[in-house]
């Protein structure tokens, strides 16, 4: 078998997937698509093509997610210490009050209640002097090659967390420290940097990942690391590799996936009748 610059992707070359008519529609991708594919094809299907409901819904994802808006509230309203506080404790009483089905892991409600308030106190005080160029900064752009010019058939969508000083954040949660590689191997990081350039026709001066670390003692870590075209290159290929893969209807379940099955939010849908049997019974009504 000949390998040339062929991405594999469930078996199938990205070669053999160019040139297969596709089974798949898509009007855009974004980041999110890319790692719940990567993470698990099937994953991707439930959610994306089948469109299916969350069978129940993560607690630290919630969590993440009020940090997010709490943050970029903070950066876009003027506001206190004790306000930003007050802010998430609002925000996550809310939704623990309203979310249907929320799982909880190793943290229970008032747990992470607790340090996401202590949180909130330490990103004020270490990023209270920070000047934003943009929060939550949503773009729409070419899926292109930044180094050779070539461009994908698909329009990419996403969100820059935050930008200051020609700096691009990530800002994330997490229950551990991250390490150096983290940063480096970012592929929310790669693209950030390669959507920035595409914006802004240069690069970014640097790129940070700030991570909430939600455990006994919170911390907030901060890892700085950078992107070049290679790196937008080998992004590009993975995003027209993994597209492609998609329109072909390659999905497979992935059981080593970051959570495996049993944090998986498709679990019952997945293991009761099976991948296949769902598509079969989706393409029978399509048809």
């Amino acid at each position: 078998m000949e390998v040339n610059n062929v991405y594999l992707l469930g078996g199938v070359s990205s070669n053999r997937l160019s040139a297969m008519p596709a089974q798949v529609e898509m009007d855009h991708f974004s980041i999110s698509q890319l790692q719940t594919y990567l993470n698990c094809p099937a994953s991707y299907y439930y959610s994306y093509v089948e469109k299916l409901d969350w069978e129940f819904q993560p607690a630290d994802m919630v969590f993440g997610k009020i940090c997010h808006q709490v943050i970029a509230e903070f950066h876009q309203t003027p506001m206190t210490k004790e306000e930003m506080v007050v802010e998430f404790e609002r925000r996550w009483g809310k939704a623990v009050d309203e979310t249907t089905n929320l799982r909880f892991r190793s943290l229970d409600d008032r747990q992470l209640a607790t340090r996401g308030k202590q949180l909130a106190e330490l990103y004020y005080d270490q990023y209270n002097s920070l000047v934003p160029e943009d929060v939550e900064m949503f773009f729409e752009i070419p899926l292109l090659d930044l180094a050779t010019g070539e461009f994908g058939e698909q329009v990419v969508q996403g969100r820059i967390d935050l930008i200051a000083d020609s700096t691009v954040y990530e800002i994330k949660t997490s229950s551990r420290s991250l390490n150096q590689s983290d940063a480096d191997n970012s592929l929310q990081l790669t693209f950030y940097a390669w959507a920035y350039q595409y914006l802004y026709s240069k690069p970014a001066k640097e790129l940070k990942i700030v991570n909430l670390v939600k455990t006994k003692e919170p911390k907030i870590q901060a890892l700085s690391t950078r992107r070049n075209l290679s790196d937008f290159t080998k992004l590009y290929h993975l995003m027209t590799g993994t597209i492609r893969a998609i329109q072909q209807d390659v999905f497979y379940p992935n059981p080593l996936s970051r959570y495996g099955c049993e944090g998986c939010p498709f679990q019952n849908a997945c293991g009761k009748e099976g991948l296949s049997e769902r598509k079969e019974e989706s393409d029978n009504r399509q048809t």
